[in-house]
């Protein structure tokens, strides 16, 4: 009896009015952190794939940023941000993630182009371009891998995505990914794919 006039009294519906307060203002919070987790699972160590599947030589996530320019005639700006490198290594059971930074190339004319040089690996040179469409700008690109040591070379394509409503003051976030994975008895695949 004395527990339930407890849960009923008002210093009980206040205590829960204030514990819904707060687990209210916590969600956004939470709601962010589960989408970062989820898109970008940067931080976190991957299990190596064993020897009898298609393995990972090497693998990027990022992010490309779209910034809307504050005059109409002019493109969008183009830049990356958070990309991440895992490496794996033969016999390890976690993968390490390291950040690497981006340099702007000067390849690209209606675009932007960057070098993310992966120590003792190679440099991936990512390409992107920006085409207007109808109320719209399409993204599309190339991937090339300059591996090192020697001079193998892998391409892949960016597959074109349509950004649709950008307006002056907007950026938006593309979540990334590129690997180079090898499957055995066959040449490495350099590979490129538009996260969801």
């Amino acid at each position: 009896m004395g527990r339930e006039r407890r849960r009923t009294d008002l210093y009980g519906r206040v205590r829960r009015f204030l514990y819904g307060l707060l687990l209210l203002a916590a969600a956004p919070g939470a709601v962010a952190t589960d989408e970062l987790a989820y898109v970008g699972k940067y931080w976190g160590a991957q299990p190596v794939a064993t020897a009898s599947q298609s393995r990972a030589l090497a693998r990027l996530q990022g992010l490309i940023l779209i910034g809307g320019s504050t005059q109409y005639d002019v493109p969008p700006q183009l830049a990356l941000d958070s990309v991440t490198a895992e490496i794996p290594e033969q016999g390890a059971e976690r993968v390490p993630h390291f950040m690497i930074s981006a340099t702007a190339s000067g390849r690209v004319r209606d675009g932007a182009g960057f070098d993310l040089a992966v120590n003792e690996f190679g440099t991936f040179g990512l390409d992107l371009q920006l085409k207007p469409d109808t109320g719209a700008w399409i993204l599309g690109g190339a991937l090339e891998l300059s591996r090192a040591p020697g001079p193998a070379r892998y391409v892949a394509v960016v597959p074109e995505v349509r950004v649709q409503g950008l307006h002056r003051t907007e950026t938006r976030y593309l979540p990334f990914e590129a690997s180079l994975k090898q499957v055995a008895g066959a040449a490495p695949q350099l590979a490129f794919k538009w996260r969801a």
